[in-house]
């Protein structure tokens, strides 16, 4: 079976002026963590959803499901003071309902860009592999750098962008999940980052660059114009 895990614990600094998390701001009044989750209930490809949350925010969001009359398993437990907190929290939960060797999409709950192609790419890829990480082709000169010094510039060619959803399966996810707590490395931004770290050998699938997290406003305005252009 194929479970997401959608996290939605951050408090979104980035987002210039909100008065709330990124995840519940409002575009044509519908919280923009809506969008995301429609997707992967939609799929069918997905059998259950666990939402990793803000303590604060859980019974608006069980509102907010509750009032879609979704038809599959939906469960949102609190999330953690980080990303990699929140997912650990949302595998414990998902420990209690899923199988070792089910497949857990992570994904974000401000990316809503999600398509049932890419749904299906991950696991495909991720059932042959083990895993399968979403990426985007790299257009632009990528340079390593330090103290205002360009130390090294990429070959454009090989380098892509990670982004989500990223697909691993339960029992290698919370191996290495405890294992970094265990050895007090918490700071992975995300968990290919965790699994490169621990030697894993990574899996991609291709997806949009438009495959973007809404992290700024300027994202959010891209996003209310496209969801404007489509009501019209």
């Amino acid at each position: 079976m194929n479970y997401v895990l959608i996290t939605a614990g951050g408090k979104g600094s980035r987002m210039i002026g909100a008065k709330i998390p990124k995840q519940f701001i409002k575009v044509d009044n519908i919280p923009l963590i809506m969008y995301t989750l429609d997707k992967f209930v939609s799929s069918k490809f997905i059998d259950g959803v666990v939402i990793s949350c803000l303590p604060e925010y859980i019974d608006f969001l069980e509102e907010c499901i509750e009032k879609r009359k979704y038809g599959k398993p939906i469960s949102v437990i609190q999330g953690g003071l980080t990303g990699q907190e929140s997912i650990y929290n949302g595998l414990c939960e998902l420990r209690q309902i899923a199988s070792p060797n089910d497949l857990i999409l992570i994904h974000d709950a401000v990316r809503p860009f999600i398509d049932d192609n890419l749904i299906k790419n991950n696991i495909d890829i991720a059932e042959q592999n083990g895993n399968c990480i979403s990426c985007s082709p790299c257009f632009e000169t990528i340079v390593v750098c330090d103290n205002g010094v360009i130390e090294e510039s990429l070959c454009r060619d090989k380098c892509m962008i990670a982004r989500a959803p990223q697909t691993f399966k339960l029992r290698d996810l919370v191996l290495l999940h405890e294992r970094a707590r265990k050895e007090n490395n918490l700071s992975f931004v995300d968990s290919s980052s965790l699994f490169a770290y621990y030697g894993y050998k990574l899996y991609y699938c291709y997806c949009d660059n438009n495959n973007i997290k809404i992290t700024t406003n300027d994202d959010l305005s891209y996003f209310e114009f496209l969801i404007d252009k489509k009501n019209k």
